[in-house]
């Protein structure tokens, strides 16, 4: 049996359904919040991109952030987490080199978002959330999906202090 991310976080939501499964210190998330707020977000943004695309994401550490990743998973997509906190230059060449069409942000960093040097559309986590779950569209796209899809694209800077993203 052939066991990705998303099946861990569906096997694990069942059996520890309200435990929790991030937490700030502030709040906190349980396994089946976690899954069905995930499902939620990649029910959307497989509305508004393709399968297979980046899908940058700024949030903040909290306990929706996995929720962010693992909707961009859902949505057959996979994510780029970038720092809020890194200067706009870095995150513009960032965000070129990911050539994305979608950046997924909270609400914290809604405004730096738009400060970007970007032309696609920004969408709000938190107003994702709560959206209808399209079990068809997500079965589907777990149909097609196989162990070299890449899952996230992580940067660094190395020798020369440019962006680099490693898949």
């Amino acid at each position: 049996m052939n066991i990705n991310v998303l099946q861990w976080l569906e096997i694990t939501a069942k059996k520890y359904s309200d435990k929790s499964a991030f937490s700030d210190g502030n709040s906190s998330i349980s396994f089946s919040q976690v899954e069905k707020y995930a499902k939620s977000v990649g029910s959307e943004l497989c509305k508004i991109v393709d399968t297979g695309k980046p899908v940058a994401v700024i949030s903040g550490r909290h306990p929706l952030t996995p929720v962010a990743f693992l909707g961009v998973v859902y949505s057959g997509c996979f994510y780029a987490p970038l720092d809020g906190n890194m200067p706009l230059a870095r995150l513009n060449t960032m965000i070129k080199t990911l050539e994305t069409d979608i950046i997924l942000v909270d609400e914290k960093h809604l405004e730096l978002a738009k400060k970007l040097q970007f032309s696609g559309k920004i969408v709000v986590l938190e107003e994702l959330i709560h959206s209808e779950i399209d079990e068809a569209k997500l079965q589907y796209i777990r149909r097609y999906s196989t162990e070299t899809d890449p899952l996230y694209v992580i940067f660094t800077s190395g020798s020369t202090g440019v962006p680099k993203g490693v898949i």
